[in-house]
């Protein structure tokens, strides 16, 4: 099964209004990942703090390379915010070894689902 990494910060209080979900992992894909990565989680919490826009991020480290360490270790987290909460996740190599065509992709190729809600569904 998958694991949901712990790293002690307190959880937000406020109902989520946004949700980021980011699927990656440590070995730097198309070069300088840990900069990129470490500027989108930066940007997002940035803005939802500013603008008071209660977020969620979901991190999925999808297949960690063993010889690299996890993102958790390599990435910058803040140790509290007012309104972004950030879940982590692995997906370890046994879980991605079983799925249909595994053997092509390191990571899982994640396609964009958006669901728009108007105000009466509140």
């Amino acid at each position: 099964m998958w694991a949901k990494a712990a790293f002690g910060r307190p959880p937000c209080t406020v109902m989520t209004y946004l949700s980021f979900v980011l699927v990656s992992r440590n070995d730097d894909y198309g070069g300088n990942l840990h900069h990129r990565m470490q500027t989108c989680l930066d940007s997002i919490i940035s803005l939802s703090e500013r603008y008071e826009v209660p977020t969620e991020i979901q991190l999925v480290e999808w297949n960690p390379p063993p010889e690299n360490q996890p993102l958790k270790a390599v990435l910058e987290f803040p140790t509290a915010t007012a309104v972004t909460d950030i879940n982590l996740y692995s997906v370890p190599a046994d879980i991605h070894d079983n799925l249909p065509g595994s053997g092509s992709f390191a990571a899982v190729r994640v396609h964009r689902k958006e669901r728009w809600h108007s105000a009466s569904e509140w």
